[in-house]
């Protein structure tokens, strides 16, 4: 048996039909119940509450702290960063005792040397 292109009902193009009278990138479009399928969300409500705050406590805290507290050679001297030194997931996001104020040249450098960052404080381990 050969099959035979129809008109897809989605886009109106000549086709091979997979399923419901709709071509095989429409079938995907438009599920069974005629919605549209829809996309999973970047963020959680939970985890956009917490953005919310972190944003507030991270101007706070650039504030107080607006001198690089890791100071390596090629530091620009005004913080503009915070880091992590637990990272970010879950309620470290908002934990302001996981902070440190640091420039961005130090920052780049802190994160693309975990061992010098974990002998020196700057990072901690995440389990």
């Amino acid at each position: 048996m050969v099959a035979k292109k129809k008109i897809c009902k989605g886009c109106k193009t000549e086709q091979y039909i997979w399923a419901r009278g709709y071509c095989k990138l429409c079938s995907v479009k438009y599920p069974k119940d005629g919605n549209k399928v829809t996309k999973i969300a970047p963020l959680s409500d939970k985890r956009k509450k917490q953005n919310a705050e972190y944003l507030k406590l991270r101007l706070e805290f650039l504030n107080e702290h607006q001198l690089c507290q890791v100071k390596l050679p090629g530091c620009k001297i005004y913080a503009s960063d915070v880091h992590h030194v637990q990272g970010r997931i879950g309620n470290l996001l908002v934990d302001v005792d996981n902070f440190v104020a640091i420039c961005r040249p130090c920052h780049d450098y802190v994160e693309l040397n975990p061992l010098w960052s974990k002998e020196n404080g700057f990072s901690k381990n995440r389990i």
